[in-house]
């Protein structure tokens, strides 16, 4: 008489862990493709809407929900010298559509942007002390423009020959601080610097 011995039944899988949370992954390979996407387009627009005299890096930092929708964008750095061409690419940023993130409601991408230097003649570099004394007289205006925001805030200025501002830009410390900064360029604005002699320069530094 042959017995049979019992065959095991078969050990079910166990269910698969399935993380959700607030923030998600986005693909990096996609969010490229998808900035320079953007890149070919309208942001070639956006610098030529600052003329010759505005180049430099920026990092664009942006949140986006789980439909490819922009919740936040801001410079995360920019020594552009323009708020318009920057608002230029920020907006730019926005009309996007990007890549959905992976296992969370929301997620986080960064991009560092380079915008080349086509001037024959770029601005005449200053050093960050050559505006201080200039915007010291104007320190208690720019504090007013910070309410309750925290953070570093670093402006870039293009100097006309005579003194007077040709344009700002401004590196923000996060999402929060756009009021802030739109404040503080038109206060920076009506600045006047020392005069720069036979040709415009460009300065960078920490608002006080």
């Amino acid at each position: 008489m042959v017995v049979q011995e019992p065959v095991a039944e078969p050990v079910p899988e166990k269910p698969k862990l399935m993380m959700y949370g607030e923030i998600g992954v986005l693909d990096e390979a996609q969010v490229r493709s998808t900035f320079e996407r953007v890149w070919r387009g309208p942001m070639t627009d956006c610098q030529k809407q600052g003329g010759d005299m505005i180049s430099g890096d920026t990092i664009v930092r942006l949140r986006v929900n789980h439909g490819g929708v922009v919740k936040w964008a801001y410079l995360k750095e920019t020594n552009l010298g323009d708020r318009n061409v920057e608002k230029c690419i920020l907006d730019a940023v926005r009309n996007t559509t990007w890549p959905t993130p992976e296992g969370g409601e929301d997620g986080i991408a960064e991009q560092e942007l380079p915008f080349a230097d086509y001037a024959d003649r770029p601005p005449v570099e200053w050093p960050a002390d050559k505006a201080h004394s200039a915007v010291a007289q104007h320190a208690s205006s720019l504090s007013s423009c910070r309410k309750a925001v925290a953070g570093s805030f670093v402006a870039t200025i293009i100097v006309n020959k005579n003194g007077s501002v040709a344009s700002v830009g401004i590196q923000q410390p996060d999402e929060t601080a756009d009021d802030a900064a739109d404040c503080m360029v038109g206060v920076l604005r009506k600045i006047t610097f020392p005069k720069t002699g036979s040709w415009p320069a460009k300065v960078t530094f920490d608002i006080p």
